[in-house]
């Protein structure tokens, strides 16, 4: 995938009646090399129009992956992937995963994320965490997934590489 042109990287759109998510497979660098990774672009608009120019884009550090798997698994209530000028919440709730994002210029949007949109985003995830783990092995991930996932608490993530 390293060769791939970003243009060219899976993409995963998800669309609400408000707002609008796109999660695109992408690479980090740490200081450990080149990580695969996920873009999360969140935008506001009503359906059909979104208004992608004004979208609140974070890229998703190897320590903050795992967590927007684990929402999906079931393993975290919610998860909050902040900046200092942006940040973006996904939470669980009933028959739904429940995004916002929001800028410190103003920008705001949210969208529901259904059952099916939800399990396609948690395969998403785990799709690029399997790629990049050391051993391939799915079931391997998953173990690890649980075990690190209940290390978890809000605001604890420090989200530089390494």
């Amino acid at each position: 995938m390293t060769g791939t042109p970003l243009a060219d990287q899976p993409k995963l759109h998800l669309y609400g009646q408000n707002g609008a998510l796109t999660a695109e497979w992408t690479f980090t660098k740490t200081v450990d090399g080149v990580h695969p990774t996920i873009n999360l672009d969140v935008s506001a608009g009503t359906k059909p129009d979104y208004d992608w120019r004004q979208k609140i884009t974070l890229q998703l550090s190897v320590r903050e992956l795992p967590l927007l798997a684990g929402i999906g698994l079931g393993l975290l209530p919610k998860v909050h992937f902040k900046r200092p000028d942006k940040g973006i919440q996904i939470q669980r709730q009933a028959n739904k995963l429940y995004c916002t994002a929001s800028a410190v210029d103003g920008r705001k949007a949210a969208l529901p994320i259904t059952i099916g949109d939800a399990q396609r985003l948690t395969e998403f995830a785990l799709a690029i965490l399997v790629r990049g783990s050391l051993s391939g092995d799915a079931q391997l991930v998953m173990a690890a997934l649980r075990g690190s996932c209940a290390l978890y608490s809000e605001g604890s993530v420090d989200r530089r590489a390494g």
